[in-house]
């Protein structure tokens, strides 16, 4: 096209103003990996991963500007972690192996969960087997 056509003008305009959501949709991978998004991001896909029953309790997660603040109190990496492995933890949802999986992924400690007075313990366990309950009550299946 010549310079001066009003198409060309046109074009221009309508370029400029579709740059801004073209750079979002470029990075749209980003915003929905949980290791890769903003920190503000972070609570909305714990929302969307059923995770939210986690948050502290000091976090009001019925307001808006403070559920994007919300945290859990192991830190925003472990919840990243727990959002990224959270399919594959639900495969195992209500099992003792889920719960291993899911302290170990929510701490960060490794550790296994054995009966009362099992005196074979393959490594040291951050846990008390006595959570297992107390767990299975905060969080029952659904």
């Amino acid at each position: 096209m010549r310079d001066g056509n009003p198409l060309d003008g046109l074009l221009e305009v309508m370029e400029a103003l579709q740059a801004p959501d073209e750079a979002v949709l470029g990075r749209l991978d980003a915003i929905f990996d949980p290791r890769r998004t903003p920190d503000e991001f972070v609570p909305f896909l714990a929302y969307w991963a059923d995770l939210t029953r986690l948050f502290d309790e000091s976090s009001n997660v019925s307001n808006q500007f403070a559920f994007s603040r919300a945290t859990i109190a192991s830190g925003l990496g472990r919840l990243r972690e727990l959002i990224a492995s959270a399919a594959y933890l639900s495969q195992w949802r209500g099992t003792k192996r889920g719960l291993v999986l899911f302290l170990q992924t929510a701490t960060g400690f490794g550790g296994s969960v054995s009966p009362p007075g099992n005196p074979r313990q393959p490594q040291p366990s951050p846990w008390d087997s006595s959570l297992i309950p107390k767990c299975s009550q905060r969080f029952p299946p659904e």
